[in-house]
């Protein structure tokens, strides 16, 4: 990403090129994501601008998202172009985006605010802009003195139905 996009999810462009090579875009995206949501270690996320589609479900991988307190959406636009949510996605949704606001975030493509984003599970904190590298880095600093193997252990037991869920789609 750069200040102001943090991601703005897959090319849509390379859609039109044809169901194979969708196909291979959307199932290497998938295994990413799963990679990301089971990384041994923690995986810490910088939002300081927009996260649309792959971009917020690149938050949702992580264990710790922190945003900038500035000007930006983070959206799910998958039902407002026409696109279906895959297993691997649907398990992300499930263990990070609130219940008060599934069905506005999944099926409505309801676009958030970086402070709505909290109360809807996209974000953690928010933090003043300038010091969004700094506060990523302390909280690096911070969950690398945790016990490696139990961090690992620990995580992927609280994750494990929905990791076998998105290990059976890349299947």
């Amino acid at each position: 990403g750069r200040t102001g996009m943090f991601c703005a999810g897959f090319d849509l462009k390379a859609f039109q090129q044809g169901a194979e090579v969708a196909d291979k875009l959307v199932a290497g995206g998938m295994a990413m994501l799963t990679r990301l949501y089971e990384f041994p270690l923690p995986v810490i996320a910088a939002c300081d601008g927009h996260a649309i589609g792959m971009g917020a479900f690149l938050l949702m991988a992580s264990d710790n998202r922190i945003g900038a307190n500035s000007d930006f959406q983070i959206c799910l636009p998958e039902t407002s172009i026409s696109m279906p949510f895959t297993p691997v996605l649907l398990a992300l949704i499930h263990d990070r985006i609130s219940i008060a606001e599934k069905t506005m975030a999944v099926v409505q493509s309801k676009r958030y605010s970086p402070a709505e984003s909290i109360a809807a599970g996209f974000l953690d904190k928010l933090v003043d802009q300038n010091r969004l590298m700094e506060e990523a880095k302390n909280l690096a600093k911070d969950l690398s003195a945790l016990p490696k193997e139990y961090y690992c252990m620990n995580k992927r037991s609280l994750r494990k139905a929905s990791l076998e869920c998105m290990h059976a789609d890349l299947k």
